[in-house]
């Protein structure tokens, strides 16, 4: 019997083509096909096609066809065809797509602002975002933004701290997720950013793929808590420039505000970006705090290699604050670094779809390339590289020191940053403020974890929950009790 988890994911993975469906309607592709065109996957149902299999079990389906028409082959699901990429090499260059002739389909978390209908200046307004986005979270402008993140990181412990006191316990996600968003806002657009909106976009974030497609009901609490924020996003761009000081990230509201478009177009094209901000990283800081305090022992050498880098080589926490983003990664602090890589590897959401603009050819390895047809679309299967044996050993286990010792000959992991064109802007950012985050924890506090029937969280690692159209599964929630560190020679929160 299958599980809820495959049958969700599988629902979730099916879920991308008809949400695409309904976003990008267009003329349906000649059958007449080229001879490097992969095998087609026979099917018996008029313009569905393949699609109930797909809908029954994905992963058995997925794998029975790789088996029998070999790693590429192709899909006909409601009136589409879909190439399959299931061969690490291929998906590497549907990844980096270096002739620039594949693109994201329109359901983006843009989208999570409501139905935005920009047309045919969709593709204008994204480019516009895209060059301030790209320009506030260079490695450049993270030292600017990083005293008031970290500033908002340390208070927001405190209020925790309190509110635990050591006998009040709290989620794991609303703990980090509270955190982060609002320490990030604050530092990135300013104290009159209303930070009180968590709860809505949490609500939001939870119910993202019901609230994008069409074919779902979306639920009334979510749709309402997505106005509230849009509305409050409106009063907040609306006020720009009334003796506003400067933040790191403030291009991109004024950018938005500035734009010839109605306000509510506005509001929902922040909280797009929003989600793109905050989404990712929140859930996968999340997974990594999950596998730290379930596992004792990876804590206390985690915790050890904090203090070792911030006592021996950086002589203070706040010369650690204020040393340059590079300065987080394998040199000091290898374990931490090597326990991200891992996290979002196991975390990241095996699918990835482009379209292509252009009738192209796309290089499967050095003997094998497939054609394409203009308008259709490519489904690469990142679990064939993710979650492989061939490729990890014991692939499906948590292992925080698996890349400390990592070469060039081995395969790097599908990230949840992407590759190639459309490589997250922010990246850089995004793996700075989740090693910040990591590093104050493992310096500033305690924490005890137990799992939701009160029990130990020791040796526990919650289920995934596959969620469509983030790309990193959200995580069940473990409850922790958040304490200040015990210790006379570390610094106070």
């Amino acid at each position: 019997m299958m599980s809820i988890t495959t049958i969700v994911a599988a629902l979730s993975s099916a879920a991308i083509i008809l949400i695409t469906l309904t976003h990008n309607l267009k003329g349906r592709s000649s059958e007449t096909l080229p001879p490097n065109s992969p095998p087609t996957v026979p099917s018996f149902i008029p313009w569905a096609g393949s699609l109930l299999s797909f809908l029954w079990d994905a992963q058995t389906f997925l794998h029975g066809c790789r088996s029998t028409y070999g790693s590429v082959f192709r899909l006909k699901m409601v009136g589409r065809h879909y190439t399959v990429i299931t061969d690490a090499d291929g998906i590497m260059n549907v990844m980096r797509d270096p002739q620039k002739v594949l693109a994201s389909p329109n359901v983006t978390l843009m989208e999570a602002g409501g139905d935005l209908e920009l047309g045919s200046i969709g593709q204008a307004i994204h480019d516009k975002l895209a060059v301030s986005v790209m320009r506030i979270f260079s490695p450049r402008t993270i030292p600017i933004i990083s005293p008031v993140l970290i500033e908002q990181f340390r208070t927001n412990f405190r209020n925790f701290a309190s509110l635990s006191d050591g006998h009040s316990r709290v989620m794991l996600t609303h703990f980090v997720g509270q955190t982060m968003y609002s320490s990030v806002c604050m530092a990135l657009w300013g104290p009159r950013f209303p930070t009180e909106t968590f709860s809505e976009f949490y609500l939001i974030d939870s119910n993202l793929l019901r609230l994008l497609s069409p074919m779902l009901l979306p639920p009334r609490k979510s749709v309402h808590a997505r106005e509230t924020i849009k509305t409050l996003l409106g009063e907040y761009m609306a006020g720009l420039g009334q003796d506003e000081e400067e933040y790191g990230g403030m291009e991109v509201p004024i950018a938005i505000h500035d734009l010839e478009i109605p306000a509510p177009v506005k509001e929902g094209l922040f909280l797009g970006l929003m989600f793109g901000l905050h989404s990712n990283t929140f859930r996968t800081t999340t997974w990594l705090m999950q596998y730290l305090l379930c596992d004792k022992q990876l804590w206390a050498r985690l915790r050890e290699e904090v203090d070792t880098a911030i006592n021996k080589h950086f002589g203070s926490l706040q010369k650690l604050i204020s040393a340059p983003p590079h300065l987080f990664g394998e040199t000091f602090f290898p374990l931490l670094d090597s326990a991200l890589k891992e996290t979002m590897r196991l975390s990241i959401v095996a699918v990835i779809l482009r379209r292509a603009t252009v009738d192209c050819d796309i290089l499967i390895n050095e003997h094998k390339s497939v054609h394409i047809k203009e308008g259709e679309y490519v489904y690469t299967h990142r679990d064939r590289i993710n979650m492989s044996d061939e490729y990890f050993e014991n692939a499906k286990t948590f292992r925080a020191d698996r890349f400390m010792n990592y070469t060039e000959e081995q395969p790097q992991p599908m990230s949840t940053f992407g590759g190639g064109a459309h490589i997250c802007k922010g990246r850089e950012f995004a793996i700075y403020e989740m090693k910040i985050f990591a590093i104050l924890c493992l310096r500033l506090l305690d924490f005890e974890a137990e799992r939701p029937d009160g029990s130990s969280a020791e040796g526990y690692i919650p289920e995934a929950v596959y969620a469509y159209p983030t790309p990193v599964y959200f995580p069940k929630d473990l409850y922790i009790y958040v304490r200040p560190r015990q210790d006379p020679d570390i610094e106070s929160i």
